[in-house]
């Protein structure tokens, strides 16, 4: 590197001092390699950068494919682990109201609700319970539906559009 520097500062001193290239024959011959020797390393520079540019571009689209896929697994399980969360609470909702018929019939009344909270727990029994459930559960699957787990429309142009609202 400072040989070819020596060299470039003695070509500039060459021409400060008014001698022209075309009448030194030798000052034209080393001008012209160093020439080709710079062309020769900026070629190889730009092949370096072009090499890493690529290979950022390959790790940035492997890594946003491990991303999606990732996203894909958490997004498949969490909506899997919400469908049983429901099917639990609709479950639970059906049972309560299983319950509450079968109290009403032993009864023979129309309302059956009772309250008692003891050293072992809290018992609640009415027919109400099971239709709070059965609320709450579906409720919860609209919330889930609507606000966590929107269809998202990915375009080429990098706009998410929506099928309710296609300009979002």
């Amino acid at each position: 590197m400072s040989r070819k520097l020596i060299l470039i500062v003695g070509l500039i001193a060459l021409s400060v001092r008014g001698i022209a290239a075309d009448s030194n024959p030798i000052g034209e011959k080393l001008l012209e390699k160093t020439v080709q020797e710079l062309d020769s390393q900026r070629r190889i520079e730009e092949q370096k950068l072009a090499t890493a540019q690529m290979k950022y571009e390959v790790f940035r689209y492997e890594h946003n494919q491990m991303v999606f896929e990732w996203e894909l697994f958490v997004s498949k399980m969490l909506f899997w682990i919400i469908l049983l969360f429901i099917a639990t609470g609709i479950c639970l909702s059906v049972l309560q109201f299983i319950n509450s018929n079968k109290i009403r019939r032993r009864t023979d009344a129309k309302d059956i609700s009772t309250l008692s909270i003891s050293e072992k727990g809290v018992e609640i029994k009415t027919a109400f319970i099971g239709l709070l459930l059965l609320i709450v559960s579906l409720g919860f699957l609209y919330l889930y539906m609507y606000t966590a787990y929107p269809i998202k429309y990915i375009n080429p142009d990098n706009t998410v559009s929506s099928p309710t609202n296609p300009t979002k």
